[in-house]
């Protein structure tokens, strides 16, 4: 039952074209059973009865209640895991907050929230299988239960020389070093190159492979990811994007499938760019581009760090435009550029000052 539950909950919050059936299975106090047998037995047939209703009842849904999934809630534990965490209430100030993966429970912790501190909040552990999780579970105290300092009765060993002894953990600490949103780069050596606008350069690290940031926001009850754009894959939006009459005079990309086929396939292998696709659970809504300032055009026109990073956008789905989700998506993809590697000390922008005065 506990997975039918998860099953049930996970496909809701992919937010379905039509989710009556999800909110119906996980919402309703009881559901309206068609009884076979008693048909069967006192000869009725449905097809032909002028009130069919009477052969039907209600029963207790199983999937509602104290028992039931609809206050879980799902989201990455890592770049390729997806786990469901449920705060359940003690009383007042304490809450049980249980972690599950594929139907298995995998971490317990108990939170401790007194009703006078609506900001402050202490986790013990009582039982998790893996670091992974204790991140995830603090994420869900911070976002779920909207604290902003948190004592632990235990720290992972990257947090050891964060948190000053006898003091909380901050949510900018815990966002500065949370390691289950993005993939890691390896690191590289310290040889510097010259780009071709003559500036140096260090060595870049190897472009990420496959989703590189996954993320859940509470606020959106959505999964935002990010990964580089496959040509073939992400072709058909690009092209479409690119030759919207809203983006095409900002981008100034607009043309045909094997132009912009030869412009990914271009970007794909520059050395100093990600081409982005960002999707919110699993829809793509927009364009990126992630590069390193250093050797763009950008470079020589300010007193560029050997490590700041720059970034181009573009929203193409309209279903995502706004500022909520805006606010989450742009915050996502320059947290992902100081996440990525700390010795980044600036994001840069170069919106076209032409276009901004026209707008």
């Amino acid at each position: 039952m506990a997975d039918l539950r998860q099953a049930f909950a996970t496909w809701r919050a992919s937010h379905p074209v039509d989710s009556r059936l999800y909110d119906y299975l996980l919402d309703s106090p009881t559901l309206h059973w068609k009884r076979n047998v008693n048909t069967f037995l006192v000869d009725h047939n449905e097809a032909t009865l002028a009130d069919p209703s009477h052969i039907y009842t209600d029963i207790d849904n199983p999937f509602y209640g104290d028992s039931a999934i609809g206050s879980w809630v799902f989201k990455p534990a890592d770049i390729h895991r997806t786990v469901g965490l449920r705060s359940h209430p003690l009383d007042a100030s304490h809450y049980l907050i249980d972690v599950m993966e594929h139907g298995q429970a995998k971490a317990t912790f108990l939170l401790n929230k007194p009703e006078d501190s609506n900001h402050s909040a202490t986790l013990t552990t009582r039982y998790c299988s893996d670091k992974s999780l204790w991140w995830s579970a603090v994420e869900h105290v911070f976002y779920q239960h909207q604290c902003q300092t948190l004592h632990a009765s235990d720290y992972p060993h990257t947090l050891q020389t964060v948190v000053a002894p006898g003091k909380p953990l901050t949510l900018s600490q815990f966002k500065q070093h949370c390691p289950i949103w993005h993939q890691s780069q390896a690191p590289t050596n310290d040889e510097y190159q010259t780009a071709d606008n003559g500036l140096m350069h260090p060595t870049r690290p190897e472009k990420p492979q496959g989703v590189f940031y996954r993320r859940y926001f509470y606020h959106l009850g959505r999964t935002l990811t990010l990964r580089p754009a496959e040509t073939e894959r992400d072709l058909a939006c690009f092209h479409a994007w690119h030759n919207h009459p809203d983006i095409a005079p900002i981008w100034e990309l607009e043309g045909s499938l094997d132009f912009h086929r030869q412009y990914l396939h271009k970007a794909h292998h520059d050395a100093h760019l990600i081409p982005v696709i960002g999707e919110f659970d699993g829809q793509p809504f927009g364009y990126f581009e992630i590069y390193w300032v250093a050797e763009d055009r950008l470079g020589p026109y300010y007193d560029v760090d050997a490590f700041d990073r720059g970034m181009h956008m573009l929203v193409g789905n309209s279903d995502f435009l706004g500022r909520q989700y805006f606010n989450t998506w742009a915050q996502s993809v320059i947290h992902y550029c100081f996440l990525a590697d700390e010795r980044t000390p600036n994001v840069m922008g170069e919106p076209n000052a032409a276009k901004l005065a026209r707008s």
